[in-house]
């Protein structure tokens, strides 16, 4: 569930105007525009039999490009454990294609209670570590023209899998002739048994993952999200150092 979300611009004005609410689904009457229509009691909700994310979100599309700087979330009233503790940040130019931009960490509510705006300043990353056991993320449009936020992924403060490996790779179908694909790409700790990094191979088919434990394997996974070929699984796999 979702009370009231905002985009905002690095000054902090809210960027939500001109446009069109959008997400994943709704549940009975609890529609998108929701969470947009500065009223704390009512709110967006997912049909509750979607799913988990990446298949539940919200978002905003724009008519035209805007620059997102900041996440801004008001919880609902009660909500009890039911807030964000961060937002993962996309953009897309066509509502099709998303491109990883960011995160913004957001602080927790004080209590139940609490409909303080949380606002989270959004870092660009390459990768984000995510934790698929609570909380929820954002995916925004800094330079593009639709706006979506995916729920339940949020980097962990408990698991530290940082360090200065790098794995890299390719995603093509092999043909003849070999033809790259862009892809979205999971990268699974084979110590946590979870997905840690999740990119998008490019037009070129090339993919890459920065900043992981050289203590740890990894086993990569890519579906093909247009339906025509099976999932491409590579396990076992140790970061190298560069």
């Amino acid at each position: 569930m979702v009370g009231e979300l905002q985009f905002r611009s690095a000054a902090g004005s809210n960027l939500v105007a001109g446009g069109t609410a959008i997400a994943s689904s709704q549940y009975v009457d609890n529609a998108p525009e929701r969470a947009y229509d500065g009223a704390a009691a009512t709110y967006w909700q997912a049909y509750m039999y979607e799913g988990h994310a990446p298949d539940r979100w919200i978002g905003y599309q724009w008519p035209a490009a805007v620059d997102v700087a900041q996440i801004a979330v008001q919880q609902l009233p009660g909500g009890g454990d039911h807030y964000w503790i961060g937002a993962l940040v996309e953009w897309s130019d066509d509502g099709t294609t998303w491109v990883q931009y960011g995160y913004a960490a957001l602080p927790s509510p004080t209590s139940s209670t609490d409909l303080a705006w949380k606002v989270g300043i959004i870092v660009p990353v390459r990768s984000v570590l995510y934790d698929l056991t609570r909380g929820l993320t954002a995916s925004g449009a800094p330079g593009g023209a639709v706006a979506s936020v995916l729920p339940d992924l949020a980097p962990s403060a408990r698991d530290i899998d940082g360090g200065p490996g790098v794995i890299a790779g390719s995603v093509a179908v092999l043909g003849p002739p070999v033809t790259p694909l862009a892809r979205r790409v999971l990268l699974i700790s084979e110590r946590l048994r979870r997905v840690v990094r999740e990119t998008w191979s490019g037009t070129d088919g090339l993919y890459r993952f920065d900043g992981l434990s050289v203590a740890d394997t990894y086993s990569v996974v890519c579906h093909d999200n247009a339906g025509t070929y099976r999932a491409l699984i590579a396990d076992g796999l140790a970061p190298t150092l560069e």
